[in-house]
C-alpha cells in the first residue's frame, strides 16, 4: 500500500512538472539555442506569456468559479473552454511572431501548436485525449528534426509524463497512445512541410 502511494505521489510530480505549458516553454528554449539577440529574446518571451503565463492563469480561475472540477480536469466538457483560449493565444503567438519578423521556424512550431490543439478539441467532443502526453510529444516531434540527442531527453520526458497519467488514472492507454501519436505526427509533418 505504500509503495503504491509512493508511486502515485511521485507520478503527481510528475504530472506537474510537465503540464503542457512547461512543455511548450521547454520547446521554445530549445529552438532559442538556434538564435540570438532579439529573436531568442522574443523567442522564449512569447512562449512565457501565451504559452505559459495566461494559459496557467485562466485554468486557475476556472478552477477557482468551479468552471474545472479537479487539477486534472478529469471531465472532458470542462476541458474546451481552456482549449478553445489557448487556441486564441496560440493565434496571437503566430500573428506576433510574424510582426517581429522571428525565425520562419518559430512561426511554424506555432502553428504545429495551433494544429494539435485544434485536433485535441475536435476530438474532445467525443473522446477525451491525454493533452499532457500531446503537449510532451511535441517537443519531441520537433527535435527529431533537428538533434537525436535532444529528441531522446524529449522522448524520456513524454514517456515519463504518460506513464504519470495512466498512474494516476486519469486517462487510459489508448488516450495517452492517441495524444503521444497525434502530437508527434502532426508537429514532425508541420515542420518537415513548412520549416
Amino acid at each position: 500500500m505504500k509503495n503504491n502511494s509512493v508511486t502515485r505521489k511521485i507520478a503527481r510530480i510528475i504530472s506537474y512538472a510537465f503540464i503542457p505549458p512547461v512543455m511548450n516553454l521547454l520547446t521554445f528554449i530549445y529552438l532559442s539555442t538556434f538564435y540570438t539577440g532579439n529573436a531568442k529574446l522574443w523567442t522564449i518571451t512569447l512562449s512565457v506569456i501565451f504559452g505559459v503565463l495566461l494559459p496557467i492563469t485562466f485554468f486557475i480561475v476556472m478552477r477557482k468559479k468551479g468552471k474545472i472540477d479537479d487539477d486534472d480536469a478529469k471531465i472532458k466538457e470542462q476541458r474546451s473552454v481552456p482549449y478553445l483560449f489557448g487556441i486564441f493565444l496560440i493565434i496571437l503567438a503566430i500573428f506576433l511572431s510574424g510582426h517581429l519578423n522571428l525565425p520562419n521556424a518559430i512561426s511554424v512550431v506555432w502553428l504545429a501548436y495551433l494544429l494539435n490543439s485544434v485536433l485535441l478539441l475536435i476530438i474532445n467532443k467525443f473522446w477525451k485525449m491525454s493533452a499532457h502526453a500531446l503537449g510532451a510529444a511535441i517537443p519531441f516531434g520537433v527535435a527529431i528534426n533537428f538533434s537525436l540527442t535532444t529528441s531522446i531527453i524529449f522522448f524520456i520526458i513524454l514517456v515519463f509524463t504518460s506513464l504519470s497519467r495512466l498512474i494516476l488514472k486519469v486517462h487510459t492507454p489508448a488516450q495517452v497512445l492517441a495524444g503521444a501519436f497525434t502530437g508527434i505526427l502532426v508537429t514532425y509533418l508541420t515542420i518537415y512541410f513548412l520549416g
